[in-house]
């Protein structure tokens, strides 16, 4: 249910982002995506599966020393690293559509809803970073 809540959010924040930026004639975020959006989650995706390393590396000193069992936090870190390729795919797949003459006649303001739909995939991506970089921060207070 709090995925469900999180998504909903990344599509509104989204949407009036998108709206605003509608609305002060500005063109910088659909083409700024759908230039870099591909290249930006991969970078954030190799910086995940980096620091996910580092955790899980002190994770294991943790539980050898005081014999605790992190599964449920391997869970999450593997299923942030899903989350990403997930969130690749989708932009792939957006980006494709973008191309879509067929769709573009038959969606009604199909481009504000393909630039909603990458920058809700942006922000997920970014609040993925940001939860890895809180349990970064968690270990190494500890």
């Amino acid at each position: 249910m709090n995925l469900v809540k999180n998504i909903s959010f990344y599509i509104l924040l989204a949407v009036v982002i998108n709206c605003s930026a509608n609305y002060l004639n500005s063109d910088f975020i659909g083409p700024f995506l759908k230039n870099n959006i591909v290249s930006i989650l991969i970078n954030l995706l190799a910086i995940n599966i980096a620091t996910c390393t580092i955790l899980m590396t002190k994770l294991n000193e943790i539980k050898e020393k005081h014999q605790v069992d992190f599964s449920s936090t391997y869970k999450e870190l593997k299923l942030s690293l899903k989350e990403q390729v997930i969130l690749i795919a989708i932009s792939f797949i957006a980006l494709v559509f973008d191309k879509s003459t067929v769709l573009i006649a038959f969606i009604p303001h199909y481009t504000i809803c393909i630039n909603v739909i990458l920058t809700a995939v942006f922000i997920y991506a970014i609040d993925i970073l940001w939860d890895i970089g809180k349990a970064v921060f968690t270990i190494i207070n500890r």
